[in-house]
């Protein structure tokens, strides 16, 4: 005996509706989501920054998700500072121009 065809394809992950996802105040009551996204993940370079978020979305919502500037994302140490690459240089201390004349005796 053989199982059913439809247990055997691979199950994604179950989008659960967090009770705090309630419809905003323009949704229509009984309306279904546009958009469900499961178990979000989002990396910025070493750092981890969503893990595993979930998001239900209606009908007339407008969603919007701020990050902070990346000055204080770097300043919190979320962010790693930023690399300046430069060209070596034989005389850093050395600027074109002349020097000043010797002092009279």
């Amino acid at each position: 005996m053989t199982a059913p065809a439809n247990t055997l394809a691979p199950q994604g992950p179950v989008h659960r509706i967090h009770p705090a996802e309630v419809p905003g105040a323009l949704v229509k009551p009984g309306a279904e989501p546009i958009l469900k996204a499961t178990d979000i993940e989002k990396w910025f370079r070493m750092n981890h920054v969503l893990k595993g978020c979930s998001m239900t979305v209606y009908p007339a919502e407008t969603i919007t998700i701020h990050y902070d500037r990346r000055e204080n994302l770097v300043a919190m140490g979320v962010l790693p500072p930023p690399v300046v690459v430069r060209a070596p240089e034989a005389f850093p201390a050395w600027r074109p121009g002349f020097v000043a004349d010797p002092p009279r005796r």
